[in-house]
């Protein structure tokens, strides 16, 4: 049976980090590594999930480096045969690495396998995407379709390839896992999907869902709007531009909303024939 290593970068997570830990220890497959990369918490995190005494469990301490490069040291050190990254705020169901290998299974030629998840916030929780069970062979149209999204924790990706190919990029702490999936789907171009949700993401914990004070720390602000890619990526990708200068506005931050508007300014003034 495959092996599968779970990386969760953590910084000062101790409401929520013995939750997400125990929902992959209940899992009802049982061939897993759980990588904790400690990214220099201040609080109690640290000790929390050293009090979880379990073999399966790894913790590593560094620097506040952030979060990518957390997750880059934990594809360093993970010795599964696939990866899943997962934050320390998540939470697993409890077959969710069972479906995942039975989507294997199903699929084993290919790289990255991906799965429903749902979004709990207020004492409501609701399943995100709509789409069918197969291969996802354009990624960017479903999401403009908004038939489907994929997320930390709702995938796995073989552990030889993303070693080789793929990383997280250390400049960026906001929307960093999007860049990452981008470039996955870039370069692999098809996902096995299934529809059974196999994780659950609570809003109410979230502390990094605001625009960071450094817009260069947001693959948002990176994303260059006028060039020539594939038309469904330019859409998806003008949506996430459009809702961060909108962000901006809100909290008077003018000079980065205009340092923005100029790096896109033709696709920003003439939406429609850049279209």
């Amino acid at each position: 049976m495959d092996k599968i290593s779970i990386i969760i970068p953590l910084y000062n997570k101790e409401s929520s980090i013995i939750r997400t830990v125990n929902s992959i220890l209940n899992q009802s497959y049982h061939n897993y590594e759980i990588v904790i990369i400690n990214d220099g918490s201040t609080d109690n995190s640290l000790e929390k999930v050293i009090s979880l005494q379990d073999k399966r469990i790894i913790v590593y301490s560094q620097p506040n480096l952030g979060v990518s490069s957390a997750r880059n040291k934990g594809i360093e050190m993970a010795s599964g045969q696939f990866l899943m990254f997962l934050d320390a705020d998540d939470f697993l169901n409890e077959d969710a690495l069972f479906t995942f290998v039975k989507l294997i299974e199903k699929y084993p030629g290919c790289i990255f396998y991906t799965a429903n998840f749902s979004v709990s916030y207020k004492n409501i929780t609701k399943e995100f995407n709509t789409l069918h069970d197969g291969i996802i062979i354009d990624f960017y149209r479903e999401l403009c379709l908004k038939t489907f999204f994929c997320r930390i924790g709702s995938f796995v990706i073989k552990s030889d390839y993303c070693k080789g190919n793929l990383s997280f990029n250390t400049l960026y702490s906001h929307f960093e896992d999007l860049d990452f999936i981008f470039k996955a789907f870039d370069k692999i171009h098809q996902f096995a999907y299934t529809s059974i949700s196999v994780m659950s993401y609570d809003r109410s914990y979230s502390s990094l869902s605001s625009f960071p004070r450094n817009k260069n720390k947001s693959f948002v602000s990176s994303i260059n709007l006028n060039n020539n890619e594939y038309i469904f990526k330019r859409k998806y990708c003008a949506k996430l531009y459009f809702g961060v200068l909108f962000e901006l506005i809100k909290r008077r931050r003018f000079k980065d909303f205009m340092s923005m508007i100029n790096r896109n300014i033709l696709y920003v003034y003439l939406p429609f024939l850049s279209l």
